[in-house]
C-alpha cells in the first residue's frame, strides 16, 4: 500500500478536482472569516470614534453653557467654537453611520453564509472521497481477497494432511487385520 500506483487518467483528474475543491473551500472559509474580523474591528473602531465624538460634543455644549455664564473677561465668546460640526453635517454623518452599520451587518451575514456553504461543500467532498475510495480501491479489495484465499488454502492443506495421515493409519491397520484374518484358521 505504501507504493504509488499509476492511476488511470480519469481517476487522476478526479483526484485533482477533489484537491482543487478542498483548496478553494478552505480559502473561502479563511477569506470570509478574515473579512468578518476586519469588519468587526472597523465597526468597533467606528463606534469608539463615535463615542469620542459624542463626548467631545457634550463637552462643547457644556463649555458653551459654562463660558457665557462665567463670563471670562477679555474673551469674546460669540465667535468662539471648539471645532464643533455643523448640525446638518452631523445629521448626515449619523445617517451614513446607520447606513454603513446596516451594510456591514449585511456583509457579515453574507460572509457567514459563504463560510457555511464552504463547510457544507467540505462535508460533501469528504463523502465523495469515501465513495471514491470504496468504489475505486481495487488493490485493497484484491489484497483482502488474496489473504482470505491464502487462509482457506492453508486450511485445505491442513485438512488434506490430516486425511492423508488418517488414510495411512487406516491402511496400516487394515493390512494388519487382513494378515490376521487370512492367517487365521477361521477364514
Amino acid at each position: 500500500m505504501a507504493q504509488q500506483r499509476a492511476l488511470p487518467q480519469s481517476k487522476e483528474t478526479l483526484l485533482q478536482s477533489y484537491n482543487k475543491r478542498l483548496k478553494d473551500d478552505i480559502k473561502s472559509i479563511m477569506d470570509n472569516f478574515t473579512e468578518i474580523i476586519k469588519t468587526a474591528k472597523e465597526r468597533v473602531e467606528l463606534n469608539l470614534a463615535k463615542a469620542l465624538a459624542d463626548s467631545a460634543q457634550v463637552c462643547r455644549r457644556y463649555h458653551r453653557q459654562l463660558v457665557p455664564s462665567v463670563g471670562i473677561p477679555g474673551r469674546d465668546d460669540s465667535n468662539h467654537q471648539l471645532g464643533g460640526a455643523e448640525p446638518g453635517i452631523e445629521d448626515e454623518t449619523q445617517v451614513s453611520r446607520a447606513t454603513q452599520g446596516e451594510q456591514d451587518n449585511y456583509e457579515m451575514h453574507v460572509r457567514a453564509a459563504n463560510i457555511v456553504r464552504a463547510g457544507e461543500s467540505l462535508m460533501k467532498l469528504v463523502s465523495d472521497l469515501k465513495q471514491f475510495l470504496i468504489l475505486n480501491d481495487f488493490p485493497s479489495v484484491n489484497e483482502a481477497i488474496d489473504q482470505r484465499n491464502q487462509q482457506l488454502r492453508a486450511l485445505q492443506e491442513e485438512c488434506d494432511r490430516k486425511l492423508i495421515t488418517l488414510r495411512d493409519e487406516i491402511s496400516i491397520d487394515l493390512y494388519e487385520l487382513e494378515e490376521e484374518y487370512y492367517s487365521s484358521r477361521y477364514k
